[in-house]
């Protein structure tokens, strides 16, 4: 019999995993050194980074604190703390020459046969798009999906950002660029990437009996995003521009832990362009201080892994629902499935629903 309070345990992790929410890892000094960038053909930038205001070593005390068996849902919160324990340790090596180990420890490399897949669909070319709605339209499309799936509290806001769209939990907000315009594929996308995915799963997790599964179990992230892609797939909405964007990333951090931000810049932008290519070199060279030196941010290479393990999972007969559990990833199923009072998914990615949302006028 387990002698650990999980309910109490969910909630210290859950508020020092919100605590941690923001790593500093994106330069203060970006701007000035992309124009020297782009004003040399040899200059590798020199990124200064934002004080850690968190004391960590506290935050790792209290992590170390938490008592927890190990049984099989406390494996579940064990593997979940020592994840926090391993982003402590990045957080406090941001702009050091020890950021690459920490990142390698929390994140891995990407292997030779997950390179071979990137370097195969880099040179894909989408098919372009003409027509064009904006962002204010755009919101009542995703208002109404929204709808149709019943999430209630949600807002769909415009915001000056560098992505085009993004989901925040916190806030229960999906928000888009602010004055953008977006092609209907990619409108259909968002229905079924950010809301029949991303929103679904912590909707779910919403549900269960442990907060963890709505802010995310260990790994969760590369199946988040490769289900979101294998549901594009399957509602006939994957670009094959998603499809470059992440092998692109997996070969800039593959370069980048062993090349310079320049070097790792002059392998993509050929496929990419000069504005694409530097955008996801420096995703791949974040935290890194001196860029002249081989490292990486390894995060990157995640989303086009996950894709492919989503697809073999699936190949090889596993449930899609199963995976909407809420914020999991594919390994921990059979733990998952073992907790108490786990509650079957309220919210499923049904065809009917995509095809309503999309069909909207």
């Amino acid at each position: 019999m387990t002698s650990t309070d999980y309910t109490r345990v969910d909630q210290l992790l859950c508020e020092i995993a919100n605590s941690l929410s923001r790593i500093p890892y994106l330069p203060t000094n970006l701007q000035e050194e992309k124009e020297k960038f782009f004003k040399s053909s040899s200059y590798n930038p020199t990124f200064t980074y934002e004080k850690e205001k968190e004391d960590l070593q506290a935050v790792k005390k209290n992590l170390l604190s938490i008592k927890i068996d190990a049984d099989s849902i406390g494996i579940l919160f064990i593997k979940k703390r020592n994840e926090l324990l391993k982003i402590i340790d990045m957080m406090e090596k941001v702009g050091t020459h020890k950021f690459t180990e920490a990142s390698k420890s929390l994140y891995g490399v990407p292997d030779d046969i997950l390179v071979k897949n990137a370097w195969r669909l880099i040179g894909l070319h989408d098919v372009p798009q003409n027509t064009y709605v904006s962002a204010p339209q755009a919101r009542v499309r995703l208002e109404y999906a929204m709808m149709r799936y019943g999430f209630n509290g949600w807002k769909i806001l415009e915001k000056e950002m560098a992505s085009r769209a993004c989901v925040n939990t916190t806030h229960k907000a999906l928000y888009l660029k602010k004055n953008s315009f977006f092609t209907n594929k990619f409108i259909n996308r968002l229905i079924v990437h950010e809301i029949g995915t991303h929103i679904m799963r912590y909707e779910n997790g919403k549900q269960q009996p442990y907060n963890i599964f709505s802010m995310g179990l260990t790994n969760y992230l590369g199946t988040e995003e490769g289900l979101a892609v294998v549901n594009e797939e399957l509602n006939h909405c994957l670009t094959r521009a998603t499809l470059k964007t992440y092998a692109a990333r997996v070969i800039a951090v593959h370069k980048a832990l062993k090349c310079t931000f320049r070097e790792t810049y002059n392998y993509l932008v050929k496929y990419l362009g000069k504005e694409n290519a530097f955008e996801v070199t420096l995703r791949a060279k974040r935290g890194i201080g001196n860029t002249f030196f081989p490292g990486a941010f390894t995060k990157d290479h995640l989303y086009l892994k996950g894709y492919i393990e989503v697809k073999k999972y699936l190949n090889n007969g596993g449930e899609l629902r199963k995976l909407y559990y809420g914020k999991i990833g594919v390994k921990d199923i059979p733990i998952v499935e073992t907790v108490p009072d786990l509650v079957n998914p309220l919210f499923l990615s049904k065809m009917k629903h995509y095809t309503k949302s999309m069909q909207y006028r």
